[in-house]
């Protein structure tokens, strides 16, 4: 294989580049999650919604969506949850749609095509627990979308992320970069059966994705309190945990 020369898109044209991509790799997505990480990002995600004690819920947002993974546990975990899924990636939500037929409960799923970065103003104070699972470093602005989940919570809520994170200890890196780097393309090669810029984009987006310490203190910039992560599979992945706490109003 040639040298690998992605460069990621400018930040004027990613959310272009990731809608496009999306929606023409859409129906390999989950097949390409279940192989590249040996089908335990499911497990991740399952980790993820029982730190947010999703049982207790109400009312969940489930942003960057994708096909649903996320939404689909979290309507089995709790039979009575109300669950907004939004993306603006049509196709991946079409593949949504599809997998929650079959469903008990569908009914309380409802899916949106919306953009993260404007999400509706009736949405203000309207969800107790938010998630997205590997969808922060698609978005163009991370600080605006931190604001808009901040302003859609109600108080208290949790705001839960699941993202990638940098293999450690440091001796087993190049061993990771280079899977990333080169073997994540060439799974993405054979599914698509041609060579597809997204599945360059993955890898090289999540290494060049800031440090956990530089996530919390993003999230701690707009609001959130009392923000944990917690690594998983050598820090190949990273679960946060940031809380809107409950305001006090002075007469």
């Amino acid at each position: 294989m040639k040298k690998n020369q992605f460069s990621l898109p400018p930040t004027e044209k990613k959310e272009e580049f990731i809608r496009k991509n999306f929606n023409e790799i859409a129906p390999y997505y989950d097949t390409f999650n279940d192989l590249f990480t040996f089908g335990m990002h499911r497990n991740w995600k399952k980790k993820l919604l029982n730190q947010l004690h999703i049982d207790q819920a109400e009312d969940m947002i489930d942003l960057c969506c994708g096909s649903g993974d996320l939404s689909i546990l979290a309507c089995i975990q709790n039979k009575n949850l109300k669950i907004v899924a939004c993306d603006f990636s049509e196709n991946m939500l079409e593949i949504m749609k599809q997998r929650i037929e079959p469903l008990e409960g569908n009914h309380r799923i409802k899916i949106k095509k919306h953009n993260v970065l404007r999400l509706p103003k009736n949405y203000t104070s309207s969800f107790d627990i938010a998630t997205v699972g590997y969808g922060i470093r698609n978005v163009r602005d991370r600080i605006q979308f931190f604001k808009e989940v901040y302003r859609i919570l109600k108080s208290p809520a949790k705001f839960g992320i699941l993202e990638t994170g940098n293999i450690e200890p440091k001796f087993l890196q190049p061993i990771a970069h280079f899977y990333m780097k080169f073997i994540i393309p060439i799974i993405g090669w054979i599914l698509h059966k041609k060579r597809h810029p997204m599945y360059e984009y993955l890898p090289n987006s999540a290494l060049a994705f800031p440090s956990p310490k530089e996530i919390v203190k993003e999230l701690e910039s707009v609001g959130f309190q009392n923000v944990t992560y917690q690594k998983v599979f050598f820090g190949a992945s990273i679960l946060y945990i940031a809380h809107k706490k409950k305001q006090i109003h002075h007469e």
